[in-house]
């Protein structure tokens, strides 16, 4: 990965966990994210008294998510499955805070 790609990965680490703490979560970055053995998750968050791991992805063009933000439209959820594979839930930052009865409702 590049430098600039390393950076990117970074900012958008650091502005989620910034995201979930002003939200009242507790988040912290994972140190080494991705470049070594035992590190491969980005974000780690604490919700209800559990520990859980997230990955943290963005694109420039938008490629694969301008589909998904389509089908989202303005639903509330949008839920995908592809053959012999679990179910994936796909919603707005908001939405995820409302669920979690942090958000404006």
């Amino acid at each position: 990965m590049g430098k600039k790609s390393r950076d990117k990965g970074n900012r958008l680490e650091r502005e989620l966990v910034r995201l979930l703490c002003e939200a009242g979560l507790e988040a912290h970055r994972v140190p080494l994210s991705g470049a070594v053995s035992g590190y491969e998750q980005d974000v780690v968050l604490e919700i209800g008294g559990k520990e859980f791991r997230a990955e943290v992805k963005g694109r420039k063009e938008g490629t694969g998510f301008k589909l998904l933000e389509r089908w989202l439209g303005e639903h509330g959820f949008l839920f995908v499955k592809r053959d012999r594979k679990p179910w994936l839930v796909v919603m707005s930052f908001e939405r995820f805070l409302e669920i979690l009865g942090r958000g404006v409702k």
